[in-house]
């Protein structure tokens, strides 16, 4: 059954729980509010929980919540920060970095084609309104972004959208699905409008679309289920500065 949280908001108190295990240490704190709605046509638990936290965090902050450092035992995380796009985004520390078209992509130590990270700019268009909007609902996005993995990719791969949520501005939009491949991967996005990265490009609202991706394959994640936890808690971490770029 499909579920909507549309009226629920995770407090703080919530987040200093496990969120991502069976078994919560705290239970949930919520109080009413639109800011988070999430679907799930085949959703877990603990992914329900993930989708609602980010969504009722993710905001613009100058910097990120230093609680999110917090949340990921034994993992040293460290500041991407890009000024010009106005985010940040944590990254564990001495993850390897590659930038392979113009995107940043960091891999776990000793783990290449297993987890990683991947950080896109890309233009999103030309509005007034700082949403995704121009993507469709999240719905859509949704369904676009696993075609592209899946069937899209012309490589007998199908793809499966587990989840879709957005905030209550639509700046923010959440996806997670799986590809269903010789080597099936579990996916997770979050996606945001940024301001622009030039003076230029805000002023006549040129809009700038972030992504921040985690993968890692579905074997892995069943042996590992703290490196799933790990992926989304990074994502976790995003969050827009909109600092105000020199003339």
């Amino acid at each position: 059954p499909w579920c909507r949280l549309s009226k629920t908001r995770c407090t703080r108190a919530a987040l200093a729980g496990d969120l991502y295990s069976a078994r919560p240490r705290m239970a949930l704190a919520c109080r009413a509010s639109s800011d988070v709605d999430v679907r799930q046509p085949s959703l877990t638990r603990r992914s329900s929980l993930w989708a609602a936290a980010v969504l009722a965090q993710v905001t613009v902050a100058s910097t990120a919540s230093p609680a999110y450092a917090a949340q990921v035992a034994d993992v040293e995380l460290e500041q991407f920060s890009d000024d010009e796009s106005g985010f940040v985004v944590q990254i564990p520390k001495g993850w390897e970095l590659e930038t392979p078209g113009g995107r940043y992509e960091y891999h776990a130590p000793k783990d290449y084609g297993g987890k990683r990270i991947i950080i896109k700019r890309e233009f999103l268009g030309k509005t007034k309104a700082l949403d995704l909007k121009l993507l469709g609902t999240p719905e859509e996005y949704a369904k676009k972004l696993a075609y592209s993995e899946g069937e899209g990719a012309n490589t007998g791969t199908k793809a499966e959208v587990l989840s879709f949520s957005e905030a209550a501005d639509g700046r923010i939009y959440f996806v997670e699905f799986r590809i269903n491949s010789f080597q099936p991967q579990r996916v997770w996005v979050v996606a945001g409008a940024g301001l622009g990265q030039s003076p230029g490009a805000r002023k006549f609202s040129n809009r700038q679309l972030i992504t921040v991706t985690g993968k890692m394959s579905e074997e892995e994640l069943a042996k590992d289920p703290k490196g799933g936890e790990l992926l989304q808690q990074i994502l976790s971490s995003f969050a827009f500065t909109d600092k105000p770029l020199p003339s």
